[in-house]
């Protein structure tokens, strides 16, 4: 009787624990608080024939903080003196609409910071014929040709303010797109159209189609944005690059993202990413629209392509994706990821019906017009983790046409690749070329062991968060080619992080370059610089400063 009893309480108690699906619940993941999203502010033109600019904030300062002791040699060579320089002055160049003028004649100016009366200003004045030149503040206008000067005669007031118009950036290039992309974004779209046609393949109708698409998509992306600018600026840790872009239409702005950190649970590789989104929606339309004409030429392709949509939009409209990915070993390629969305049980099944699709004959036949034969199996269900099935994959890959023998290799690596699929409550987690198991004990323990760097070197609430491991590329190379490559990484330049932000109105794509690695190439490139600079005998060998090479006779 008391056994009875007790039987409710202990079925009650494993659903609770192992869920619907009859796998245990993983733990609530902490999500990031971040603060609103501040992206720079660049001043734009007064007027729409002026198409850009570009400033350099203080250019004795940052040699300086480049080249460190070489400044001053440096600048010499260029004819300047680091005297010649008014500190915290702004270096900057204004282009206008070339008007089909020649290069040369097309209306350009400088503002140097350097006195009006210098011997550097007229030198740079007679290096320029046409030139005029006049005393402004922070230092000296020069306009550089005629059709400069009639630019000047309306604009100079507009110009000289947005010079002096404060910049977040140590360099900034500023392109005005809405004057560009209204004058030449049909010739864009015709040559990019004419490009496309090179991609057609005769075996996959609609190919060329496709491409032309996502080519027309890319210039209709242009043709919305008021502007695009990249910027850098050089602290004593990094390089940190961005580019920046605003919309033309007026936009509501974009909160920032407020997820959990998922690339924490995946394994060390080549690259790591993290990517939100709040509308997967407007990324399936995307998608189906620029690959429609593909689709409309396979019919069955296309019906069961759509299938796969809307079961993946059953999955929610937001997602957040992570993934763990490299490219060599002995399996070739191994990837593992972790995807958040609304509804796990509904993006399993999505992700089912994705494989079905590509072990479907309509796919199979794609692939023999391509001239390669691809043999697929399943196992639904090898083992359970913590409760949740394990699903398995495995392709391979044959090329049937004798012109397309070459890439056989690269077709044996891809070969007898297995994939491992299995939902955990909300999460799908995916393995390729190794096993899933890693990633779902880290998920179910609630605390990862590798944080990204890009975690650490950005504010939370991106779109996007990317680790490239140069080391690990590194290493991965000098093993497959059996011989160190010479270029050992100093410590601190291991990785290369980037990341994305989403305003609304504006967005920011930012790269952080490790000071260590950007020592490392200004090094080589000044090293290789000075090879070059050396006086050559009649025979074109370089014998070096140090004389008569070692075993010479005595002078």
């Amino acid at each position: 009787m008391h056994i009875a009893r007790s039987v409710p309480s202990v079925v009650l108690a494993s659903a609770l624990l192992l869920g619907c699906s009859g796998g245990k619940k993983p733990p609530s993941l902490p999500q990031s608080k971040p603060a609103p999203l501040a992206i720079p502010t660049l001043g734009a033109p007064a007027s729409k024939d002026l198409w850009g600019y570009a400033k350099l904030k203080d250019p004795a300062a940052l040699a300086g903080r480049l080249f460190g002791p070489l400044t001053q040699p440096l600048l010499l060579s260029l004819g300047l003196h680091p005297a010649d320089l008014q500190p915290g002055g702004v270096a900057s160049l204004y282009l206008w609409d070339p008007e089909d003028k020649p290069a040369l004649a097309a209306p350009s100016a400088m503002i140097l910071p350097i006195a009006a009366t210098s011997d550097r200003a007229q030198e740079l004045s007679r290096a320029f014929p046409e030139s005029q030149r006049s005393e402004v503040p922070g230092g000296t206008l020069f306009a550089l040709n005629v059709a400069t000067q009639a630019k000047l005669t309306t604009q100079k007031e507009s110009l000289l303010k947005l010079a002096g118009a404060p910049t977040p950036f140590d360099v900034v290039v500023y392109a005005y797109l809405d004057p560009i992309m209204q004058k030449h974004g049909q010739t864009l779209r015709t040559l990019l159209t004419k490009a496309s046609e090179a991609g057609q393949q005769p075996q996959l109708p609609g190919t060329q189609e496709s491409v032309s698409k996502l080519f027309g998509q890319m210039v209709d992306a242009m043709t919305e944005l008021k502007s695009a600018a990249i910027g850098a600026n050089l602290t004593d840790k990094a390089l940190e690059l961005s580019v920046v872009t605003e919309q033309k239409a007026l936009a509501a702005a974009n909160q920032p993202y407020a997820v959990p950190d998922l690339v924490q649970f995946l394994p060390p590789a080549h690259v790591r990413l993290q990517w939100n989104t709040r509308d997967m929606q407007k990324f399936m339309d995307f998608y189906m629209r620029t690959y429609a004409p593909m689709f409309e030429s396979q019919p069955p392709l296309k019906d069961a392509m759509q299938t796969v949509v809307r079961e993946w939009q059953k999955a929610g409209s937001k997602m957040s994706m992570a993934a763990s990915v490299s490219i060599g070993g002995e399996s070739f390629l191994q990837m593992t990821s972790i995807m958040k969305v609304d509804d796990g049980k509904a993006a399993m099944q999505a992700m089912k019906n994705g494989f079905k699709l590509l072990q479907g004959p309509e796919a199979k036949k794609s692939w023999e017009k391509l001239g390669i034969e691809m043999q697929s199996s399943s196992a639904p269900g090898v083992r359970k983790l913590h409760g949740w099935p394990v699903d398995r994959y495995e392709y391979s890959y044959k090329i049937v046409k004798p012109e397309l023998q070459q890439a056989q290799a690269m077709f044996d690596k891809l070969s007898n690749m297995k994939m491992e699929v299995v939902q955990v409550g909300n999460y799908l987690l995916f393995a390729m070329g190794g096993s899933v198991d890693g990633a779902v004990n880290a998920l179910m323990s609630g605390k990862g062991e590798f944080p990204t760097e890009a975690a650490k070197r950005f504010p939370a609430g991106g779109s996007t968060y990317i680790d490239v491991d140069l080391k690990r590329i590194l290493d991965t190379t000098e093993k497959q080619l059996g011989r160190p490559l010479g270029v050992p990484l100093p410590q601190g330049a291991e990785v290369l992080s980037a990341a994305a932000f989403d305003g609304g109105p504006s967005s920011q794509y930012q790269l952080y370059v490790p000071k260590p690695l950007v020592d490392l190439a200004l090094g080589v490139l000044i090293s290789n610089v000075q090879s070059r600079s050396r006086a050559n005998d009649d025979f074109g060998n370089d014998p070096g400063p140090l004389g008569p090479p070692a075993g010479a006779p005595p002078p």
